[in-house]
């Protein structure tokens, strides 16, 4: 089953948004990807780099008020610190001539503090599109056609569809000028939201557009919604989501390899058929799909590693600003998440219980039943041993 994939992030400083111009444009493929040593195929539909001459920028070392405010905050804390008097006078006639500073600077705008940004779309688990050129084109105006409905003021530089890698997936790079900036579209497009919630709407909306374009049903692929609250875990730490792919596949392939030396030494005597192609061939596939279950769908004895996972929380809060808002909500969500977790292994540790017990109840009935039976077999006997020795007797006289 296939998803969808929406990430957004800004640049402040067009040379880090030159810098991914310079890789999402690139001629060859990744050395690190599914399509190393092969053919380059990547798909270019938008190329407007020299656009990106003619946008209006504040020079990199300007000092705007938010930096002078800085400046003195920090020699504020600084003076708070210092143990002479002198060094206080100091900080203290530095403060005054910055808030002299500060006063005389204009607090006019003039474009967003983040006005670069790069949008990356892509419908995720298609390896059998993978290399597909025209599946490439048709992804690429379906995402751009999604970029102008939505986000109308971003300049589009570069659009580009790469197929270097799992699956096919779009890099949209563009700047907003003037008093434009992504907050804008995206208040325009999905209404103001407190922070980080456009974050979900545009996952879900892009979600919902795909599924009702022709795409899915053109290339018969079954796209799995994105839903709030749902039980999928979405991880958006990419490194986190790798590590996990790497553990499904290495967990994949000894199960898959295991499976294959069985069937190799069962059917050793095979003629006229290359087997052990066929079987790789086989193996690749059930490998592939089986790691992707893993990914997708854990099992109740992985808990303790999805639960350690869960624990990715301290390094994610670690790369946050210091917004209480958007710690606290991720600490509920993680909290939300572990919660789960911790039901689940109490139920299954409810369930072991219940068994246990069950069957220490079988166990004492089955001690009870077979006392009950070793006493009727004992009764049984002492009634039939006098008989028999009074018919001995009797016998006995007879003769």
């Amino acid at each position: 089953m296939s998803s969808t994939f929406l990430e957004i992030k800004s640049y402040k400083l067009k040379r880090s948004f030159k810098n991914r111009l310079q890789h999402n444009d690139r001629k060859t493929n990744l050395s690190s990807g599914k399509a190393k040593g092969q053919e380059f195929i990547n798909h270019v539909s938008i190329n407007d780099r020299k656009s990106l001459s003619e946008k209006r920028e504040q020079k990199e070392d300007s000092r705007t008020r938010t930096v002078i405010s800085n400046e003195i905050s920090r020699l504020k804390y600084r003076m708070k610190r210092a143990k002479g008097q002198k060094s206080k006078d100091k900080a203290k006639a530095r403060i005054e001539k910055l808030i002299e500073e500060r006063d005389n600077t204009s607090n006019l705008v003039k474009e967003a503090h983040k006005a670069y940004t790069e949008l990356t779309f892509s419908i995720t688990s298609l390896p059998l599109y993978k290399r597909d050129k025209t599946y490439a084109k048709e992804l690429s105006e379906l995402v751009n056609h999604y970029v102008s409905k939505n986000f109308p003021s971003m300049k589009v530089v570069l659009s580009v569809v790469h197929l270097d890698q799992a699956s096919p997936h779009v890099h949209v790079n563009g700047f907003f000028d003037k008093y434009d900036s992504l907050t804008t579209d995206l208040n325009a497009s999905f209404g103001r939201q407190p922070y980080g919630k456009h974050y979900s709407l545009v996952q879900k909306d892009f979600n919902d557009y795909v599924q009702k374009s022709g795409i899915a049903d053109k290339y018969n692929i079954k796209v799995d919604k994105v839903i709030k609250g749902g039980k999928k875990t979405y991880i958006k730490n990419l490194a986190a989501y790798k590590a996990m792919q790497r553990r499904a596949n290495k967990r994949a392939s000894d199960i898959v390899d295991k499976y294959v030396d069985k069937v190799l030494k069962k059917n050793a005597a095979w003629t006229g058929i290359d087997y052990q192609k066929a079987i790789k061939d086989i193996s690749s596939k059930l490998q592939e799909q089986y790691a992707k279950n893993l990914v997708v769908n854990l099992r109740s004895d992985e808990i303790y590693e999805t639960m350690e996972n869960s624990l990715s929380l301290k390094s994610e809060v670690e790369t946050l600003s210091n917004d209480k808002v958007a710690i606290n909500k991720t600490l509920q969500n993680n909290l939300r998440r572990l919660d789960s977790l911790s039901d689940s292994y109490v139920d299954l540790e409810s369930k072991h219980k219940t068994l246990k017990r069950s069957k220490e109840e079988l166990e004492t009935a089955h001690s009870k039943e077979l006392r009950e039976l070793k006493d009727k077999v004992k009764e049984l006997e002492n009634k039939l041993n006098p008989q028999a020795e009074k018919e001995k007797s009797s016998f006995s006289r007879r003769r």
